[in-house]
């Protein structure tokens, strides 16, 4: 991923997911885990530090690879 950008996996996820930017500026993002709900979390995370300042995003498409794929804003 470009600066400032970073990823890593949260939990224990199995297999280690990848993420990078497309050459249209596109962020693509792939990961493993358990799920994002309950009480063992286990996700690939996508992520500037920041300090004071607003967040605006725009999740442009979700490719359907399971019943359970989520794709969201934190």
């Amino acid at each position: 991923m470009p600066p400032p950008w970073q990823t890593t996996d949260v939990g224990d996820v199995g297999a280690a997911g990848t993420a990078y930017q497309g050459a249209n500026g596109d962020l693509i993002v792939a990961g493993a885990g358990a799920d994002i709900w309950g009480s063992a979390d286990s996700f690939r995370y996508v992520y500037q530090p920041i300090r004071d300042g607003y967040v605006s995003a725009r999740v442009a498409s979700e490719t359907n690879t399971h019943p359970f794929a989520k794709t969201g804003v934190m």
